[in-house]
């Protein structure tokens, strides 16, 4: 009997973080699982970057073999086959939401891929779920969601919950009030972004019934980014999100049953920076689009690392696009006369999608920055200097509960490119050569191996 499989990735969480949470009782699910299965730490050989940590995750092998080392690739940069690739190339059915690097989709008959959370292309994205782009990339301009809310709740009526819909609303009603002072309402859109995708997620996999289901929660790290600095705190906004991130695995588990394999996820941790990191220079693209008096409500978009994706839609958005694009790249240093920016075209093959990314060089040391329109302003106006208060480290970690998998073992320090040829070991199929040369880690099974 083929057996099935469900995967929740929580993005940037590690043991460190989770096990305050686990002790205060903050994580019932995950508490379950642990109960009834093994858990372990993964090593990640490339941590820096989040597409090329999950790819070696699920490629099992690293950056030089797979092909992604950098933060703007896509599926076609790959050059190994993943998990589910090989699963749905002997007869799987998969289904996936939020993985990186699925853009642009290959998914077979019978199967379903909402696409990669970087992409700003609604290519990557099943038909009539083009709403989760502009959503996702609604947190970059705030303000934009209140302006687009009634488009967004039409063209998602039909695959949220009610009461997600009702969440949209009061999300919307606490962004447009959001002049009261102190308030930081930095979690509300991607905590909403998790519970919409999470409903689209499992609306299809009722619909399905893929044999590898597969939801990926970026959120979380999102959330990490944001609010490092209280981690420590009773009450913080990165307990509350692993508690929804709790609430939405406990949901995919009641609808898995008890007769799946059960993982859950991380490819690297988050910790502290080194002492006396160096500061460095980071793109603030949004006063850059203010002082070009840019109209930001048709906009949305993603930001990663120094680069950002806007996307438009329609007529207008093309225009609007076209005027940012020799608008932001005529912002020149007022000494050499280099691009403080550039752009190019990236995205829907319609022409709606543009790239902003730092000029070549960060400029001379002292020159003040100059608008098209002859107004100069100091260098930190937008390129503020940056220092991280939080960066990715290489231990991630797994759970796996279910059929089969071992209760109570813990397995530490085991290295990420283990992880899939375990999973291909467990379901019984057959992986590539290259793959199946890391050992997998044969303890979590029942008879496995030493408890």
């Amino acid at each position: 009997m083929r057996k099935k499989i469900l995967v929740v990735g929580w993005e940037g969480a590690d043991w460190r973080t989770l096990e305050p949470l686990l002790d205060a009782g903050r994580l019932p699910r995950l508490r379950s699982l642990l109960s009834n299965g093994c858990r372990g730490t993964l090593v990640s050989p490339d941590p820096e970057h989040s597409p090329s940590a999950w790819a070696s995750v699920w490629t099992g092998c690293g950056p030089c073999a797979h092909g992604v080392t950098g933060t703007s690739c896509s599926r076609k940069d790959l050059r190994r086959e993943r998990v589910w690739d090989i699963l749905s190339g002997q007869g799987w059915t998969v289904g996936l939401a939020g993985a990186l690097l699925t853009s642009p989709p290959s998914a077979r008959p019978g199967d379903f891929i909402f696409g990669d959370p970087l992409s700003i292309s609604p290519e990557s994205l099943p038909c009539g779920h083009e709403f989760l782009h502009e959503l996702a990339g609604c947190h970059l301009f705030p303000r934009a969601f209140v302006h687009r809310l009634p488009g967004l709740a039409w063209a998602s009526r039909s695959s949220v919950a009610p009461e997600t819909l009702a969440r949209m609303l009061w999300c919307a009603g606490r962004l447009a009030a959001a002049h009261l002072p102190g308030e930081d309402l930095r979690h509300l859109l991607p905590e909403l972004q998790a519970r919409i995708l999470t409903d689209c997620f499992l609306r299809s996999c009722g619909e399905l019934r893929p044999d590898f289901a597969y939801l990926h929660l970026e959120f979380t790290k999102t959330m990490l980014h944001s609010f490092w600095p209280e981690r420590l705190r009773a009450a913080s906004r990165i307990g509350d999100a692993f508690q929804l991130a709790d609430e939405l695995l406990g949901r995919a588990l009641d609808w898995a049953g008890r007769d799946r394999i059960v993982l859950v996820v991380s490819a690297h941790g988050m910790a502290d920076p080194a002492p006396g990191a160096p500061a460095r220079f980071r793109p603030d693209y949004t006063k850059a689009l203010r002082l070009l008096g840019v109209r930001t409500e048709a906009l949305w978009g993603r930001r990663y690392c120094d680069r950002l994706r806007l996307a438009a839609s329609g007529p207008d958005g093309r225009r609007t696009l076209a005027s940012l694009s020799k608008g932001i790249s005529s912002i020149r240093w007022a000494r050499g006369g280099g691009p403080v920016f550039r752009a190019a075209p990236a995205g829907p093959a319609d022409g709606n999608g543009l790239e902003l990314r730092p000029g070549f060089d960060d400029g001379p040391p002292d020159s003040p920055i100059v608008l098209p329109s002859g107004m100069l302003f100091p260098r930190e106006t937008l390129l503020p200097e940056f220092r991280d208060t939080v960066v990715h480290h290489p231990e991630g970690l797994f759970v796996l509960s279910g059929p089969g998998i071992r209760k109570g073992r813990d397995c530490a320090g085991r290295p990420a490119l283990g992880l899939a040829p375990t999973l291909l070991k467990l379901c019984g199929a057959a992986g590539p050569a290259p793959m199946m040369e890391e050992a997998p880690f044969g303890d979590v099974q029942e008879g496995g191996g030493p408890a």
